[in-house]
């Protein structure tokens, strides 16, 4: 008796399937109704030929509960005096229901005179090679004309992660190690110039500079004149939080 009491408690109420049945066709009338009428050319789609069947079918249960709520005592008296009527009615209904669920999901644009969609055209001609390694493009020019240098420490940036905690961003100087952002700059610039102390380097730099834009030899930097450095952040993207006040 338990066992049995339990399968037919745990057994879904069948006003509940029918209602989830209701709500399932309902839904998918009503999404491909949405997507399809302002672009016919979406009856395509793989998503609105999945939902066309179950939205048919909703309709046409839908059209015969109806009639079957306000014909059903009249429909004895009609069969009986227009009988030929009704047969050549439900073979006429039977043949627009099959063209609807056969033909017009196939070619639903001309069904329903809709211009064709010409605003995707896919692309052709795909003739790119690859260049040939280790043959730069452009012109080299520095003081080692294509030298590049990379300075990486993992231990100069202190961050755990916490995102979500104002006090605890990437950015703030606290999750910077300054002393190893300034070694990493050191080994960069003295890599870059060919020298062994950052005096000499920006040394190197300044009179390079002079020499090749501003055609003055043997100079280097003067007090007053003014730096103008560039920080390229390539590929960050930051949301600053709002703050408290």
């Amino acid at each position: 008796m338990e066992t049995n009491k339990k399968e037919h408690l745990s057994r879904p109420h069948p006003l509940f399937n029918r209602l989830i049945l209701f709500l399932l066709g309902l839904g998918a009338l009503i999404w491909f109704l949405i997507r399809v009428i302002p672009k016919p050319s979406r009856a395509t789609y793989p998503c609105q030929q999945a939902a066309f069947p179950i939205a048919s079918a909703f309709v046409i249960w839908l059209t015969g509960a109806v009639a079957s709520m306000f014909g059903i005592k009249y429909m004895g008296k009609i069969f009986a005096r227009y009988r030929w009527i009704v047969l050549g009615s439900s073979a006429l209904i039977v043949v627009v229901l099959s063209l609807w669920i056969t033909v017009i999901p196939s070619g639903i644009t001309d069904s329903f005179a809709a211009v064709q969609d010409t605003t995707y055209k896919p692309a052709v001609g795909f003739d790119w090679k690859p260049g040939i390694s280790n043959a730069p493009i452009g012109e080299a020019r520095g003081i080692f004309p294509g030298r590049v240098v990379m300075a990486r420490n993992p231990l100069a940036t202190k961050w755990a992660g916490n995102w979500k905690l104002n006090e605890d961003q990437w950015w703030l100087d606290k999750n910077t190690d300054v002393t190893k952002v300034n070694e990493m700059l050191s080994v960069t610039l003295q890599r870059l110039t060919g020298t062994k102390k950052d005096k000499d380097a920006w040394d190197r730099i300044f009179k390079f500079y002079n020499q090749e834009v501003r055609g003055i030899s043997k100079q280097g930097y003067k007090p007053g004149e003014i730096v103008l450095v560039v920080l390229l952040g390539a590929c960050i993207f930051v949301r600053v939080p709002k703050l408290p006040p």
